[in-house]
């Protein structure tokens, strides 16, 4: 399955046929709920034709367009149910379908649109719940990928091959001598081995700004620091072999590393919004935000995660209008504003209502 990443979200944000359904549900890894998950989302789906139907597309037609959905209901699809992680995500357009297992737990939404609706896509992007950690040990390492519901191990299908084929094996002889570093040959072996991870890590992660975290006892991730590259390795280290404790405690300490982290970083982006207050770096208007997001102009973006503002945008003029429902040519606009920040290389926090900035829908720090 395709991993969710900045390219992933170009193709999204790109341009669709219309209409463009997006549907977000929330799931269960307990094989025994995939009842209610498959309710779920057929209800999910029921509220996507309701809304198809609004916009002038006939019983026959939308029954027909959303078969490829639909067809996750199917007998056929068990397993797929029966493998779920915290969240679903489904986007749907002519020609066009692709689904992803999430990590975390959605706000559930259906939503029909001229675009996608990516908004609840964006904490994995914003610097504030994706990181990635790093299990380093003398006969095994392994890759998570993780979220605050939770990590799991990162498909080496969706890895570069230079990635997945170190990860697949040490590298390491069996003599090696322990500690690996206490002699130059094993030094030189394991830093060897660890400079074909640092590439795989390297191509995996171009372009992205997710925190990295190692874990593994003090001569691992200190060997592997003196060749690392990545800028977005944190400093602080699980300090644990990965073979002698259970995933869910490395999850536990590798969490609360990256969140401090993100709280860090979101702190810090709120006090500059504070004390930009009052000039022409910031602004809380949406019909200022939303042109600045798409010419590359916004540094940062802050948004609820509570509700959609609905508009329409012209790109040749730079003009907004602000609707009161969706309908043809409109688009969540505090949506629109999250993805172009992200991929104009900004940040973009989706945030509880309250912890906007003003607890207003939307603010934003510009570049200029």
């Amino acid at each position: 399955m395709e991993r969710l990443s900045k390219q992933t979200l170009k193709r999204l944000v790109g341009e669709h046929a219309v209409p463009c359904v997006s549907i977000f549900l929330q799931t269960h890894r307990i094989a025994t709920e995939e009842k209610l998950d498959r309710t779920k989302f057929g209800n999910l789906l029921h509220k996507s034709e309701e809304q198809l139907a609004l916009m002038g597309l006939r019983s026959v037609d939308s029954t027909g367009f959303l078969r490829p959905a639909r067809e996750l209901l199917d007998p056929a699809n068990d397993l797929f149910w029966q493998h779920q992680d915290h969240g679903l995500a489904v986007f749907l357009s002519p020609g066009f379908f692709r689904y992803f297992h999430l990590s975390y737990s959605p706000r559930e939404t259906a939503i029909v649109s001229d675009s996608f609706h990516l908004k609840p896509l964006l904490p994995l992007f914003s610097g504030n719940s994706q990181f990635y950690v790093l299990a380093l040990s003398v006969r095994e390492t392994r890759l998570f990928h993780g979220t605050p519901g939770g990590m799991s191990m990162v498909d080496p299908a969706s890895m570069p091959n230079i990635l997945a084929k170190a990860l697949e094996s040490t590298g390491l002889p069996d003599d090696l001598p322990f500690p690996p570093g206490s002699s130059d040959r094993s030094r030189n072996l394991v830093l060897k081995h660890f400079q074909e991870i640092r590439t795989g890590i390297d191509e995996l992660l171009a372009g992205e700004k997710v925190p990295l975290v190692l874990a593994g006892t003090d001569y691992l991730p200190a060997l592997y620091r003196e060749v690392n590259k990545y800028p977005h390795l944190l400093s602080e280290t699980v300090v644990a072999d990965p073979a002698e404790v259970s995933d869910d405690e490395l999850f536990k300490t590798a969490w609360s590393i990256a969140e401090r982290h993100f709280q860090g970083v979101r702190r810090l982006a709120l006090d500059r919004y504070k004390s930009l207050l009052g000039t022409s770096s910031t602004s809380r208007d949406i019909k200022e935000i939303v042109p600045a997001a798409f010419y590359g102009r916004t540094d940062v973006s802050f948004l609820s995660d509570a509700t959609e503002l609905w508009g329409k945008f012209d790109a040749a003029d730079g003009t907004v209008r602000i609707e009161d429902k969706p309908g043809t040519g409109t688009v969540d606009l505090l949506d629109f504003t999250a993805a172009h920040t992200f991929l104009h290389g900004g940040t973009a926090f989706v945030l509880a209502p309250e912890k906007v900035p003003d607890r207003g829908p939307v603010a934003a720090i510009f570049r200029y």
